[in-house]
């Protein structure tokens, strides 16, 4: 199963206890299959974060004279900054994959009431892929939720705080 978010063990323990919940209760519980080139997207967000090789991060960290925090080694470990053309290059799959992923913006006009998405259509290929997942489930219906986390941490602690 493809993982992109790694939550934290008291984030874990939440979810475990709440698809025990679910369970104990006579619902049917399963990993959602993610599409495969959906772990593709953070790798895009953090090709952006270090286009600059990691200087800006490296700079800050060495000003504050504080170790480096054990998440953010990659920025610690970037060579040397894109240039122009691979920055261009990364914007334009940035935006096809966005466009393949994401449904279509909202764009509330001065009769709209409200933001209300609701109506919103689903990106083609999240919509036909959740249908799909009717083959996974005992009535041959699709998922009906997703339980995730909203974050994959709790609150920040400051560094050696108990």
């Amino acid at each position: 199963m493809l993982q992109v978010v790694h939550p934290t063990p008291p984030i874990l323990r939440g979810l475990k206890a709440t698809v025990d919940a679910l369970t104990l209760a006579g619902h049917f519980v399963a990993p959602f299959p993610l599409p495969a080139d959906h772990a593709r997207g953070p790798e895009i967000l953090n090709d952006f974060f270090l286009a600059d090789g990691g200087e800006n991060i490296k700079a800050f960290i060495a000003d504050g004279a504080e170790p480096w925090p054990a998440g953010m080694r990659q920025y610690a470990e970037r060579e040397a900054p894109f240039g122009a053309t691979r920055m261009w290059e990364l914007q334009a799959e940035r935006n096809a994959f966005n466009k393949r992923v994401s449904p279509p913006r909202h764009r509330p006009t001065r009769s709209t009431k409200s933001a209300d998405h609701s109506s919103r259509p689903p990106a083609p290929q999240l919509s036909d892929h959740w249908n799909a997942t009717a083959s996974l489930t005992p009535d041959g219906r699709p998922f009906d939720v997703i339980l995730s986390p909203a974050t994959a941490y709790g609150a920040s602690l400051a560094q050696g705080a108990a």
